[in-house]
Formats: C-alpha cells, sequence, structure tokens
C-alpha cells in the first residue's frame, strides 16, 4: 500500500497562458508569511532589499541572491511538504508515493517543484507519468523519447537509490484514446523498465481524462 500524491506544484511560471505574449507573463515568485526569517536564518543577511534581483539584474549579487533565494525556497518545500508527508507515512507504516508536475522538462523542475531529485529522493516509491501518446496523432517514438522523457526513470531510480529504496513507480496509459493498443501498452511498459521503473500503475478507464480521448 502507498498513498498517492498527484502533481503537487508551485504554478509559478504563467505556464498555461499559452496565447499570451511573452511581455504579459508578469514574474511569480513562490512566497510564504515569514519567508524572510526563514532565509535570514539559513542565508544570515536580509532578502528583502534585494527582492529587485529576482526578477531583473540587480549588478554582481544577482546571481548570489537568485540562488540563495531558490535553495531556501527549494528546503521549504521539502521541508513543508515532502518530509511531513513522509513522516505521516511512517508513522502510520504506509508507503509514500506520486509523481510531480512535468517532470520531463528540467527547465520545469525548479518553476513547479522546487528540486525534482531531492523531493523525490523522500519518497519511499517516487514515481512519474506517462499518460501518452494521446489521440491527436502523437507517434509512440514521441512518447517514449521525447514527451516521456528518457532520463525521468534514471533520475528517480538514482533518487531512490540515495535512501536505499528500490522500487520506482509510474502512472500510465491514461488520455491515450481508443487508438491505444496491446502493442503499445507492451511497447511503454518495456521502455518505463528500460530507464529505471519497477512499477507500473495503470491508469485505463478508456484512457480517458477530461478532453483528450473521445466521450462515450
Amino acid at each position: 500500500e502507498a498513498m498517492f500524491t498527484d502533481e503537487p506544484c508551485l504554478h509559478t511560471a504563467g505556464y498555461w497562458d499559452f496565447k499570451e505574449s511573452a511581455e504579459n507573463h508578469y514574474p511569480l515568485l513562490p512566497w510564504v508569511d515569514g519567508f524572510p526569517e526563514y532565509f535570514y536564518a539559513r542565508k544570515a543577511y536580509d532578502i528583502m532589499p534585494k527582492l529587485d534581483g529576482l526578477v531583473k539584474d540587480a549588478g554582481p549579487e544577482t546571481h548570489n541572491v537568485r540562488c540563495d533565494y531558490w535553495e531556501v525556497a527549494c528546503d521549504l518545500i521539502l521541508e513543508s511538504y515532502y518530509e511531513q508527508l513522509r513522516d505521516w507515512c511512517v508513522r502510520n507504516k504506509i508507503a509514500f508515493s506520486g509523481h510531480q508536475l512535468l517532470e520531463e522538462g528540467l527547465l520545469l523542475h525548479l518553476m513547479f517543484s522546487g528540486s525534482f531529485i531531492r523531493n523525490a529522493s523522500r519518497q519511499h516509491i517516487p514515481g512519474m507519468d506517462l499518460i501518452v501518446p494521446r489521440p491527436e496523432g502523437v507517434s509512440l517514438e514521441d512518447t517514449m523519447t521525447r514527451a516521456g522523457g528518457p532520463y525521468v526513470g534514471k533520475m528517480l531510480s538514482s533518487a531512490a537509490h540515495t535512501r536505499g529504496a528500490t522500487e520506482v513507480m509510474s502512472e500510465s496509459f491514461a488520455a491515450s484514446g481508443y487508438e491505444m493498443t496491446l502493442e503499445k501498452i507492451i511497447a511503454i511498459a518495456n521502455w518505463q523498465f528500460a530507464t529505471g521503473v519497477t512499477e507500473i500503475m495503470p491508469m485505463g478507464r478508456h484512457h480517458l481524462r477530461r478532453r483528450q480521448a473521445p466521450e462515450t
């Protein structure tokens, strides 16, 4: 048994506003009450006078301020979400599993999840999803080499091994439409096993999710 958390994320990127021009995407950064105090305790300086450096060039110290800010943000995400859930699961004798949002893109890790590897390493069964090919015609090859991210399973198995875990989970096959075949299912599963996944969690009720496949 395992508790499954599905795509927890920060949504700080304006990522979904595809029709908006770049200049209309305002910078969004994770923040919480008490963040300046958390920051000072970890970095020994006040971030408040330096906030402009998070979104524009503020001189020679810009890079250091940004790195320090994101390091503290990642620490807080890890401590306040992933470690609390893991501790609860340990107390209740159940495994902690699930997957983060859009783990296929390295750039998206920081924007949505903080430290992807560190978060995953706190799960007893770290996970990913591979919920394509979709009915609009994405090929099986594209699914496995681009949408599936050939490195995601490897990253997750590495995260598991750092904590002595042996299992890696994948939520698979949802949103694939009625074109999904047994041959494709076997190919996708084998691809994931080759990259480090050990457990497949099928999401296959008519392969439907939202508007990704024809309604019944």
